[in-house]
């Protein structure tokens, strides 16, 4: 709390990525699964950070792998963790830029069980 007083622009971007963006310049915290057939499965968080980053202008900030229906959430992975099929990949974007992720990354929603 007291940092908001003295990080004003932080807890104003936190705000924002909390809340659901409602115009294109907004910012906007997804979650997509990665499907077996994702271009993602099987390459390194690392250069998967840099590509959607450069391609989409988006940030990854986690991974969630699953392992016997556990999720591990793993907040900013070290640059040798694997994304696999099953799991979910945690991004802040502008609103306007979530059809060009889903578009690139053969975005799924996940299948809630």
């Amino acid at each position: 709390m007291a940092s908001y007083i003295y990080e004003p622009d932080v807890a104003f971007f936190s705000e924002e990525i909390i809340a659901f963006a409602h115009e294109q310049d907004e910012y906007d915290m997804k979650q997509f699964y990665i499907a077996n057939d994702n271009p993602l499965k099987g390459m390194y968080y690392e250069t998967a950070f840099f590509d959607l980053k450069k391609q989409c202008n988006v940030v990854l900030i986690g991974i969630v792998k699953v392992k016997e229906g556990q999720h591990q959430l793993i907040k900013n992975p070290e640059h040798n963790v694997t994304i696999e099929a099953g799991g979910l990949l945690t991004d802040v974007n502008e609103w306007e830029r979530t059809r060009q992720v889903e578009t690139s990354v053969s975005y799924r929603r996940r299948q809630i069980v």
